[in-house]
C-alpha cells in the first residue's frame, strides 16, 4: 500500500521538475530545458541531503563526510544525478509531468511557483547555514 507521505513526495517532486522546466524553457522549448531542469532538481535534492548530513554531524560532533574517500564521493554524486535522469527519462515521464501540470489554473500555478522559489532559496540558505556549522569550521 502506498502511504500518503509517498504520494505527497511524488507530487512535490514532479511539480518541482515542472517548475524548473518552465523556468528554463521561457525563451525556447527544447531538450536542454529538460536537461537543465533535471540537473537543477538533482542539485537541490543533493543539497538537502547534504545539509541533513551536516546537521547530523553537528549533532553528533563527528565529521562523517570527511571519512568518505573522494572517488567514492564522486561516485555517489554522479549516481545521484543519474538516478534523477533515470526516474524522469524512463518512458518519457518528463513529458507526462509537463502535460499534467501545463493545464493547471494560472492562479494555482502562480502560488505553486512562489512555493518552489521559496523552497529553492531556503535550500540554499540551509546549506550555507549547515556549512558554517562548528563541525565544518
Amino acid at each position: 500500500m502506498i502511504s500518503f507521505e509517498y504520494v505527497s513526495f511524488v507530487k512535490a517532486y514532479t511539480y518541482l521538475f515542472f517548475a524548473y522546466y518552465k523556468w528554463f524553457s521561457k525563451n525556447r522549448v527544447d531538450f536542454s530545458s529538460t536537461f537543465r531542469a533535471i540537473m537543477a532538481i538533482a542539485m537541490i535534492t543533493f543539497f538537502n541531503l547534504l545539509s541533513i548530513t551536516i546537521f547530523a554531524e553537528t549533532l553528533f560532533n563527528k565529521n562523517l563526510i570527511a571519512l568518505i574517500p573522494y572517488p567514492i564521493l564522486w561516485v555517489i554524486i554522479i549516481s545521484w544525478i543519474l538516478l534523477h535522469f533515470i526516474i524522469l527519462l524512463t518512458n518519457k515521464k518528463y513529458k507526462q509531468i509537463i502535460d499534467n501540470y501545463d493545464t493547471d489554473n494560472p492562479t494555482i500555478q502562480k502560488r505553486k511557483r512562489i512555493k518552489v522559489r521559496l523552497y529553492t532559496i531556503m535550500s540554499f540558505i540551509i546549506v550555507l547555514l549547515a556549512i558554517t556549522s562548528p563541525v565544518w569550521l
